[in-house]
């Protein structure tokens, strides 16, 4: 009897949803200040690793497997989610660089912009990706959700 083997899409959705499960409970419970920081921080670079991992993995099993499968217009919307989530991860990224050489620079520089808003753009672009991966089908599917829910 052969024993099933996990997956990469199943381990890549579950760290996802633990990783969203364990940031909702240090914000929304008593923990001290600096568990709260060092698990933000964590996920946050645990997500920014995760991200172009799962989408080049997701783009891999997409043109092997399931590319020749599907129609045109869903392989469409299944690639339109992969660039949806490679252009969100680049944008937070260079933001984040932004924001540090800013800061570093002068340390007052970026508070009086009011930037607060341009958080708002990475988290619906993820979820119109995750909403347009559903046309994706089998492992590059979970694989751009587990992205989309990594941003």
């Amino acid at each position: 009897m052969k024993l099933p083997t996990l997956k990469l899409s199943t381990v890549a959705i579950s760290v996802a949803i633990v990783a969203l499960a364990a940031i909702y409970t240090v914000q929304h419970s008593a923990v001290p200040p600096m568990l709260e920081t060092v698990t933000r921080s964590f996920m946050h670079a645990l997500g920014l690793l995760a991200v172009p991992i799962l989408i080049v993995v997701a783009f891999r099993a997409w043109a092997k497997v399931t590319r020749p499968e599907l129609p045109r217009w869903r392989n469409g919307l299944g690639l339109a989610s992969m660039a949806i989530i490679s252009a969100t991860w680049l944008f937070h990224v260079l933001l984040i660089l932004v924001l540090l050489i800013l800061e570093s620079l002068q340390p007052c520089l970026t508070r009086p912009f009011h930037i607060e808003w341009l958080w708002v753009a990475p988290f619906w672009s993820s979820f119109a990706a995750a909403l347009l991966a559903i046309a994706l089908r089998g492992a590059s599917r979970t694989e751009v959700i587990a992205a989309a829910l990594s941003m």
